[in-house]
């Protein structure tokens, strides 16, 4: 007796037996810089860099000397390194008018004093109303399923104002374009980081008030031929 040999029929569709394709991708990990991924991973994860200045010459030098002091070149504040007090005083030269900086969870907090910022924003005619504030960001996609069936192929940022509460006529918005690197700190894009930015204006007439605040959402999408997934550090700043 002769068997024949059938192919596998299910509802119509011929079962094909071959090579998996690709799993979606793992939900990537957001860590502050390469080199902190790489040093001490569990201080720098869940964290972005960030880095600030008020005036024209954004990407020249970052942040502007304090009026009062004379001391600190880094506007609001900067986070490099996941250290809670590394952006606050007593490091004058990492913040300009930071009063305090909170590394939580899934967020960077910085509270600024309201009259010192203004201070420098508008006085003595240095930074003119029609000046914008900046904030950029930096940071490392970590890959948990690199290697495997789920690994990524392609990886973009994004950047978004989740909330803005400017009482005082301060309007935000971003602008750039977001990086498609996995890596996209500041030591790989010095100034530009993720690629886009936020800046804001005070318009004419216009102020931060105490209690104003701004809530930024900093994204990544790792995507592979099944899918994608997405990571996000959200920074609010708090004028007190």
């Amino acid at each position: 007796m002769v068997k024949a040999n059938f192919p596998n029929i299910l509802f119509g569709n011929q079962v094909q037996n071959g090579a998996a394709g690709p799993s979606p991708p793992a939900n990537p990990v957001i860590y502050s810089n390469l080199a902190g991924y790489l040093a001490t991973p569990t201080r720098f994860v869940d964290l972005v860099e960030m880095a600030s200045e008020t005036g024209l010459n954004w990407g020249a030098a970052y942040g502007v000397s304090d009026i009062a002091t004379g001391t600190g070149v880094y506007g609001i504040g900067n986070n490099y390194g996941g250290n809670n007090g590394f952006a606050v005083p007593p490091d004058p030269q990492l913040t300009t008018f930071g009063v305090g900086m909170q590394n939580l969870p899934g967020l960077v907090n910085y509270d600024v004093d309201t009259a010192d910022y203004m201070a420098n924003y508008t006085g003595a005619g240095i930074y003119p109303p029609g000046w914008e504030d900046y904030l950029n960001f930096g940071a490392y996609a970590e890959d948990p399923g690199a290697g495997g069936a789920s690994a990524a192929t392609s990886w973009s940022w994004d950047v978004t104002i989740l909330a803005q509460s400017f009482s005082g006529g301060a309007v935000a918005f971003t602008s750039g374009t977001g990086a498609t690197t996995q890596q996209a700190d500041f030591a790989i894009n010095p100034g530009t980081g993720v690629g886009e930015d936020v800046k804001w204006s005070l318009g004419r007439g216009g102020s931060i008030i105490a209690g104003d605040s701004i809530t930024i959402e900093v994204a990544v999408t790792a995507s592979n031929a099944s899918g994608s997934a997405v990571a996000a550090v959200d920074v609010q700043i708090n004028w007190q």
